[in-house]
């Protein structure tokens, strides 16, 4: 029997065939809409911090690359890109960096603390409110690996600390207590470097009136167990000696104008002889005029050609040197205004400003020659390929920045004094895979500037914030460390001058 509803049937089934069909079309392309936008737009690439339209410092071509966003997970830089590229980022904390510069942390690799309160509450934090990260000790106790330890675990605010031995010296009765060792012998030298070892520190430093036979032996047994050997050039050995034996920093250019000099045989021979002079009762002046002798008497027979030869020995092998400039520019030169200034003083403790711009010294006048030479002589050693560290040899982090202008001063660029402070260390210490440079997989140890350093060095005290082991401490957060180091300080300064009757 013919259906009578036939053609109404299959013009539904029809209609329905079609509005599925264009279901089904519809679906496709919003699936593939979807699939388009999404290859388009990629998943978020997410941190902890991130700072926005920045200006990377690049320490190692001495450049600025423009418009960056640094991305930092934990204590990581995890990725830095173009501020123009379309991935997104995403982070818990973000910084405005449109017109600020971001360039490594610092490091001071020439300081002398002490794990006491003042240590710990004061210059600690001071060094991280003046962007630096990273410091070298240069006479370090066995308690002060608590601190150190401490500050590992993020306990204390500070920065990483690598730590150098007490001072391994003859016998000296300046400068002396439970930082101060003396030698006897050559077992005893050797002696000294199993104990050092043992007790975990980084390196032997070694100090001026150390002699000849025990400095040598000293230098074997820290080969033997892997240990670096650091610090002054004693005088009775030469530096190209001392560099051919594998010392690894000679600090303040101790022996370098005494090695250089063209009566380097008869000067060594006459400042030895107040060495061999001086006695346990000997008075405190005589070690301290005898030890300040070697750095002046050589200095108006400094011969170039054995200078060059020095420098190019120096550029060969792998000895840096550490000059601490601004210590000597300030002994040297106490009446110079930069020294004075409030921003300088304020975080230097009152036995610094004591020692160092209010004793009267009798060889001050005569050390002005030996700090003008090595300023001089510091472009030299730079541009003959001389290895360089920025070093201070004070507490309270103004200082190092001082350091920084000196060396601009002396002839180095910007960019080369700033390269003392971050990529050098890290060549240094053998870290370049993990610090020294604002790059991707790096440690987030960074400073914020509001005006870029490689135009004027003094720039490097603009700072707008401190990341440390990716913890950032932005402007106000920098300015209550200095407020409560500050305190301490006064609070030392008030004591000390009570117990003086003052």
């Amino acid at each position: 029997m013919k259906d009578p509803l036939h053609p109404y049937r299959y013009k539904v089934n029809n209609d329905i065939h079609w509005l599925f069909r264009g279901r089904v079309y519809t679906a496709a392309l919003c699936l593939l809409l979807v699939n388009i936008l999404t290859c388009q737009r990629p998943e978020p690439l997410k941190g902890d911090v991130l700072i926005t339209n920045v200006n990377v410092i690049d320490v190692e071509r001495g450049v600025v690359v423009s418009s960056q966003q640094v991305l930092l997970r934990g204590d990581t830089i995890h990725a830095i890109l173009d501020a123009d590229q379309d991935r997104p980022l995403e982070a818990t904390t973000v910084i405005e960096g449109e017109g600020r510069y971001l360039m490594p942390g610092l490091w001071d690799m020439h300081v002398h603390n002490t794990g006491d309160e003042l240590m710990r509450t004061a210059f600690l934090p001071l060094y991280i409110a003046h962007g630096i990260t990273g410091i070298r000790e240069m006479s370090g106790l066995p308690e002060d690996f608590l601190m150190k330890d401490s500050v590992d675990q993020e306990l204390l605010v500070g920065p990483t600390i690598v730590m150098g031995s007490p001072l391994v010296d003859g016998l000296s009765t300046w400068n002396v207590g439970d930082h101060h060792l003396t030698i006897p012998d050559e077992a005893a030298a050797r002696a000294i470097v199993d104990t050092i070892k043992a007790q975990g520190y980084d390196f032997v430093k070694t100090y001026s009136f150390l002699s000849r036979d025990n400095y040598l032996a000293i230098m074997q047994r820290a080969r033997e167990l892997d240990i670096e050997v650091n610090g002054h050039i004693p005088n009775e050995v030469s530096a190209f000696e001392a560099i051919e034996a594998g010392h690894r920093t000679i600090e303040h250019m101790i022996g370098l104008e005494l090695s250089a000099a063209s009566n380097e045989g008869e000067l060594r021979e006459r400042l030895q002889q107040r060495i061999r002079a001086i006695q346990p009762d000997s008075p405190a002046d005589v070690s301290r005029e005898t030890f300040l002798a070697i750095e002046y008497e050589p200095v108006p027979h400094v011969d170039p050609a054995k200078e060059d030869s020095l420098f190019a020995l120096l550029a060969d092998r792998d000895t840096w040197v550490v000059p601490t400039l601004v210590l000597q520019r300030i002994i040297s030169y106490p009446e110079d205004e930069q020294f004075w200034d409030d921003d300088f003083q304020r975080y230097i403790d009152i036995h610094n400003r004591d020692t160092l711009l209010e004793r009267d010294y009798q060889a001050r006048g005569r050390l002005k020659p030996t700090i003008d030479y090595r300023m001089r002589s510091l472009k030299r050693l730079h541009d003959r390929g001389g290895k360089i560290l920025a070093g201070s040899d004070m507490n309270g982090g103004i200082p190092l920045h001082v350091e920084l202008q000196l060396m601009v001063e002396s002839g180095l660029t910007p960019a080369a004094a700033l390269r003392t402070a971050t990529l050098n260390p890290a060549e240094y210490l053998g870290h370049t895979a993990e610090t020294g440079t604002v790059e991707a997989g790096k440690r987030a140890n960074l400073v914020l500037l509001e005006e870029n350093p490689l135009d004027d060095i003094r720039n490097t005290l603009t700072i707008a914030a401190v990341i440390n082991r990716g913890r950032v401490y932005d402007r106000a957060q920098l300015d209550a460390l200095k407020s409560r180091a500050v305190a301490v300080l006064d609070r030392v300064e008030a004591q000390v001058l009570a117990e003086n009757g003052e």
